[in-house]
Formats: structure tokens, sequence, C-alpha cells
């Protein structure tokens, strides 16, 4: 059985004042339900419990130990992403040189992509043209993948490779209508990429590790209608070729040719808050990783990951006397690292800075939508919070609203449990629904 040791104080990592507590049975007895848990034993778990309107921390558990975050890396990087962009977001930018239109990525992963299909500016302005279209890439610095990716990972829908301009969510897309139609294969560009196989016991779709070579197995596909995204090996000459297709003109790729953005016009696209929804709601790390790219774009005129987190941490996270370990935008990585404590600075930042309905209309609902859609339901909804698990990990947090009308910032994380995922859930939920009714 764990020993879990209540703090005399509620000082958090990051220096907030403090005030009175809950009273001391209802802090003992939450605690007590955590360390009595026979689910909870199954593993490591990390619990704070704060009210930014007293600034007091009403439980701490382990905040101050690392975990793996998974997909509550997307907190931190919604938290960043959303202080330095604007409220649309720029789709490209391009300069005039005589009769020649020559223009650049600016790392938006809405171009082209389903999920955003009312989104077409981008691709108006390139059809519209008379000019001859040119591209460039030379303001991307960085890898295809974030540190500590699983490569074998390459050909699920939730690891497209990152790129300076994504197109189609850099995914092709493979749907069936029915058992007699035909296989549709979005862009078309890989119909001539793709064979048909028939062979029981084998996946859907199979993608050659290094090269943009499918096959797809007609004997795999049983329920209709069918879809599936399969990430595709990307690059700029690549691009180039789907683009040309897409508006049925010629565009050239120009290599190691730059410009700088004060001589450029831009072209925006969407608003930054449907980026941001689905970064949360739908947990999506593609939209994750290529925000990263696009703030450090707009700070650098480069595109580099690892250049933007360390500008974050040392201007947004300097009052955190220890950093997380932060290494992506997804939480893909194993290699990202961070406190209960830590993250509950950050939350307590957005919640400073960002009004509260916003929040929670970016944040999944309980009950309602995205990641918790079927979990923490409540009448009103009162679980506020983004998801995070991979293989033994899995997070919780957000905000809470208690039937006292307080609103709460907790993260509640568990590593290393062998315990059935829906098990930790149900236990999760007793306990978020104890802070409900008893705070």
């Amino acid at each position: 059985m764990k020993q879990f040791i209540l703090l005399a104080t509620s000082v958090l990592i990051f220096g907030c004042s403090t005030s009175k507590k809950l009273p001391t049975t209802q802090v003992e007895t939450l605690n007590q339900k955590i360390t009595d848990s026979p689910v909870f034993e199954k593993g490591f778990t990390g619990l704070v419990l704060f009210d930014p309107m007293t600034n007091q921390t009403l439980e701490n558990i382990y905040g101050d130990k690392f975990f793996t975050p998974a997909s509550n890396t997307k907190i931190l990087t919604y938290f960043a992403t959303d202080h330095f962009l604007g409220d649309s977001i720029s789709a490209l930018r391009y300069v005039i040189r005589d009769d020649s239109l020559i223009f650049t990525g600016t790392g938006d992963p809405s171009f082209l992509n389903d999920e955003f299909s009312e989104n077409d500016k981008a691709l108006s302005f390139l059809k519209s043209r008379k000019e001859q279209l040119f591209f460039t890439a030379s303001n991307y610095n960085d890898a295809s993948y974030g540190k500590g990716w699983m490569w074998d990972d390459y050909p699920y829908s939730f690891q497209p490779e990152k790129s300076a301009f994504p197109i189609y969510g850099n995914t092709v897309t493979f749907k069936k209508e029915s058992a007699n139609s035909v296989v549709e294969i979005i862009p078309k560009y890989f119909q001539n990429k793709t064979t048909f196989v028939e062979k029981v016991g084998q996946s859907s779709v199979i993608r050659s590790e290094k090269f943009n070579k499918f096959k797809v197995n007609l004997k795999a596909i049983t329920r209709f209608p069918y879809e599936r995204k399969v990430p595709f090996v990307y690059s700029d000459s690549l691009f180039v070729k789907l683009l040309s297709d897409e508006i049925g003109k010629p565009v050239t790729l120009l290599e190691n040719y730059s410009f700088s953005k004060e001589d450029s016009e831009e072209i925006y696209s969407t608003h930054a808050d449907l980026l941001f929804q689905k970064l949360m709601q739908d947990s999506d790390n593609h939209i994750a990783e290529q925000l990263l790219l696009m703030c450090s774009e707009q700070v650098f005129g480069k595109m580099n990951s690892g250049d933007f987190i360390q500008l974050v941490k040392d201007s947004l996270m300097k009052d955190l006397t220890e950093k997380p370990l932060w290494v992506d935008g997804s939480g893909l990585s194993r290699y990202n690292k961070i406190t209960p404590n830590q993250n509950i600075y950050i939350l307590h930042e957005l919640y400073k800075s960002t009004p509260f309905p916003t929040i929670k209309n970016i944040f999944p609902t309980g009950g309602v939508n995205g990641t918790i859609e079927n979990w923490y339901s409540g009448n009103p909804p009162y679980v506020f919070a983004k998801t995070g698990s991979m293989t033994g990990v899995h997070c919780l947090s957000g905000y809470l609203e208690t039937q006292s009308g307080k609103q709460l910032i907790f993260s509640f994380m568990h590593n290393n449990y062998t315990i059935p995922l829906s098990d930790l859930k149900k236990e999760m939920q007793v306990m978020l629904e104890w802070v409900r009714d008893n705070s």
C-alpha cells in the first residue's frame, strides 16, 4: 500500500500564496479514499487540486513527482500557442517577382484538410493567380518526426509527418461506401501507388515503411461505410505535385530560396479557436505539432519546434522553479515529463488570461464531447479537462465546477498501471464526483 503524506502547507512549487485549506476532515477523506483505493494501488498516482480564487492547494499527492503526460502535453501546446498566435491563422506568405509568385508555408495544418472543409481561402488564392507559381520551403528547419516517437507507428493516422506546408493533413484517405462500391482514394495521385489484395488476417491498409506504396486488403474491409486515413511520406517535391494536381496548373519547387516576412504578404485561413478545439477535444497530434511550428515561424521566421519550446520555457514558464521536460507538441514522445504541480501552474495561467466560457468551449466536456464524451457526465456538466493516454499512462487535467459553485483546477495523473483502463477511469470518476459534491 502506498503511503501518502498530507502536506502541512499549501505552497505550490511556483510560489502561489496560500490561505485556509478545506476543513481537515474533507481533505483527509479525499486523501484516504485515494490512498485506500485498490485500483490506484496498481500503479503510480498523483493528484493536485487547486482553488484559483483563493490560491490554495486543497490536495497534493505526489504533486512534485514527474509523470509521463501523454496528450496532457497538449495543455502546454495550447497555453503557449494561444499566447503567440492571433485570432486568424496565416495560411501562406508570398512575394511577387516580375511574372512569378513565390510562396512558402507557415505550418498551417488546415489546407485541404477535410476536417476544415469550409477553409478554401489559400486554395482559391492560388487558383486565381495569373503569375507562375513557385514554392520554397527554406523556412523549415525541423525533422519529420518528433524526438522519441515510435518508428513503427508510421502507418497510423495519429502520427502524420510534420512539414512546412501540410496538405490533406499529410494523409491518404481510403473510402468504401458499400460492399459493392469501389475504394475511393484521396488524393487521386496515390491511386497508382496502391495495389489491392484479398488476404485474411491482415490490416485493411498496409503502407511501405519508407515509400508511398500502399496495399488495400479487401478481405479486411467488412463494415461500411469504411474510411481509413494513412500518413504518406512527405517531401517538398511531392507537395508541389499534389498541389499542381489540385489547382490544375504547375507549381515549381525552388531550392534554397528565401524572403523575409517584412517583404511578404499573407493569406489567412481559419480561426485559431477551430484549431484549438480540434487540438483539445479530438486530441489531434498533427495539429499540435503544426501549432508549434506556426508559432516558431511567426517568432523566428523559421520553423523549429525545439527552439519555440525553449522560448516558452524561458518566458511564459519563467516563474517555475523546475521546468517540464517538454520535447513535442502532441505528447507522442515518452521523453515528455511533467509534474501535477506544473500542470496546475499552466492551467492556472490559462485561467487568469482566458475567459472561463472560452476554456469550457475549447476543452473536452465530460459527458458531452471530445475524449471524455462517455465519462464524467453530469447535469450540468462539471468536468472540462484534457486526457492523455498511452500504454500504462492515463492522465486527466483541467477544470471542475462544484455543486457549491466553485471553479477548481486539478491534475490527476497515473503511470505504470497494469489494470484495464476502464477500471481506472471508473475510479477516477468516483473521486471527481466526490470533489464536485463535497468541495
